[in-house]
């Protein structure tokens, strides 16, 4: 099969192969990370993922809710909204 002139191909078997990146570590990390800021602040994971997603796709309801004068609830529903769509809601805040 490997005729003169041919070299037999090396066996490879013995490298050490990468480690599979199928997300599950980085969602462990993140999961713990969420759980333990929610300890530091004395509430639960959900409110840190809620606080975190208002911040990055809202950022302009996050200081009402910093003050008490919108509920956390309120702005994670809005923060899902488009900008021109929750302004007029917020507005009331």
């Amino acid at each position: 099969m490997y005729g003169e002139g041919h070299a037999k191909p090396e066996v490879v078997e013995n490298f050490p192969q990468p480690p599979v990146d199928n997300g599950k570590q980085k969602d462990a990390d993140t999961t713990k990370s969420r759980q333990q800021a929610a300890v530091i602040v004395g509430t639960n994971a959900h409110y840190v993922s809620d606080a975190k997603r208002i911040q990055r796709d809202a950022p302009e309801l996050i200081e009402r809710v910093k003050n008490g004068s919108m509920p956390l609830y309120e702005a994670a529903q809005l923060s899902k909204l488009k900008p021109d769509e929750r302004k007029p809601q917020y507005d009331s805040y």
